[in-house]
């Protein structure tokens, strides 16, 4: 299924939308998915959690979140390849994508290329560091403007 951005972005800004503190996140482990929204929702942000790349990518259709959280070892790796497509697109949006790798340190460093990487095994307050600090940005750009 291809995304077509140009038509996300103009979803995006339509009135009503919240995008700008919306997290969407990718793990097929439920426990685990569970618990990243939990922690997303914890520092501020409007999550939704999905367990499959398809159903991100459907949900990709119709609003782009401001961050997306991908454990790349979902889909026997194969979510990894969609951080990548995601990031690599030019989409005039500042979705920051945070991914979850095992990966060994050489391919570690051409994922962040495109994406923040955060290597497993990972503590939990490396993730809440990393939603809060973009929620804690977001608050105030809005109380300044």
């Amino acid at each position: 299924m291809a995304i077509q951005y140009g038509d996300v972005k103009e979803r995006r800004e339509a009135p009503g939308r919240r995008s700008g503190r919306v997290l969407y996140v990718l793990e097929d482990d439920a426990q685990a998915r569970d618990l990243l929204t939990e922690i997303g929702a914890d520092a501020g942000w409007d999550v939704r959690g999905f367990a499959s790349p398809a159903s991100l990518r459907r949900a990709l259709a119709h609003r782009l979140p401001a961050k997306l959280l991908i454990d790349g070892d979902v889909d026997d790796g194969r979510a990894t390849a969609l951080a990548r497509e995601l990031g690599g697109h030019d989409r005039g949006t500042e979705m920051e994508i945070i991914l979850l790798s095992a990966a060994e340190p050489s391919l570690r460093d051409r994922l962040a290329a495109f994406a923040t990487v955060i290597t497993k095994p990972f503590s939990l307050d490396a993730i809440e560091r990393r939603l809060s600090r973009g929620a804690a940005r977001r608050r105030s750009r809005q109380a300044a403007g």
